[in-house]
């Protein structure tokens, strides 16, 4: 099977204060490794896309747990050399978001810069708000609320 290549990429975030910001960019890796783009998923704290992750076979993931023992630093320069090499063409960072607490703006502001054109970076977490810093360095930020006039079904 020959590999598709990403012609442009941009820099994507979903966050809010709801477990439902980890599923659109789980959709949007089934979606695109059917459509025969590499991907890489690194998952920064274990949340409830764990399990499906697991499950992805044409996917490369790394699952860390960045407030016990990891080093934060150590993932995030693994995650610039990943996209720098343009061996992939979405990356995942899932959960980064939850974490940031404990890296500072100018080091996710340097791993939102050197995104190569031809790369999609994606960054998910649960967190109320962004560095302001950052919102002039993505294209496109969604904030993700659970909708509690819904019906519950269960």
């Amino acid at each position: 099977m020959t590999l598709k290549k990403l012609k442009r990429g941009i820099t994507e975030i979903y966050y809010g204060n709801s477990d439902l910001v980890y599923y659109p960019a789980i959709g949007l890796i089934i979606r695109a490794t059917g459509h025969e783009f590499k991907c890489l998923v690194i998952q920064f704290i274990p949340n409830c896309v764990t399990e499906i992750l697991k499950q992805l076979k044409d996917v490369d993931t790394y699952f860390f747990n960045a407030r016990k023992s990891d080093d934060i630093t150590m993932i995030i320069t693994h995650a610039i050399d990943r996209m720098i090499s343009r061996d992939y063409d979405i990356i995942l960072l899932d959960g980064l978001l939850d974490c940031l607490d404990l890296i500072d703006n100018e080091t996710l502001l340097e791993l939102i810069k050197k995104r190569p054109f031809d790369v999609e970076l994606v960054l998910t977490g649960k967190t109320d708000e962004l560095p302001k810093s950052i919102y002039n360095s993505v294209e496109l930020i969604t904030m993700v609320t659970k909708n509690d006039n819904f019906p519950n079904n269960s």
